[in-house]
């Protein structure tokens, strides 16, 4: 019922067993390049499912428990939008991690917007261009 190899359970182990905090379980699961293969193989609802299942398991293994993590944190290389819409009818009640993770990506998320500056002319006093008859003006740079 994995969604991983055995080469990346065993390295993504390593780390699940010595991660103290979910923090620590996100930022390493998340630069690992296996986990973020699994957002590319896998939609946010498959990953939810597969998530949903281990999380109802009675006594998960080790293994699946590690892929249900990494399936958490591989939801966070998805577009947050279509993974809340996913993430609102569900309920992990096992898993006691997934909820830390999945706030800790959406603290993270920053919203990007884009707006345009404009660059206006200087705005140049009235009493600048008056010329006395002993200035004469050969650059436009004197003036400004």
């Amino acid at each position: 019922m994995s969604i991983l190899t055995s080469e990346t359970t065993k390295r993504l182990s390593e780390i699940y067993l010595v991660a103290n905090t979910p923090s620590y379980l996100y930022r390493h699961f998340r630069s690992d390049e296996a986990v973020e293969e699994l957002a590319k193989k896998y939609s946010p609802d498959d990953l939810i499912n597969f998530i949903c299942q281990v999380d109802s398991d009675d006594n998960p293994s080790l293994q699946n428990i590690v892929a249900a993590y990494a399936g958490s944190v591989a939801l966070t290389f998805h577009d947050l939008r279509s993974a809340e819409a996913v993430l609102t009818n569900i309920q992990i009640n096992n898993l006691e991690w997934f909820s830390k993770v999945i706030q800790i990506w959406k603290d993270s998320n920053v919203s990007i917007s884009i707006i345009n500056v404009c660059s206006y002319p200087k705005i140049i006093e009235h009493e600048q261009f008056q010329n006395n008859s002993s200035t004469t003006i050969t650059n436009i740079g004197d003036i400004l």
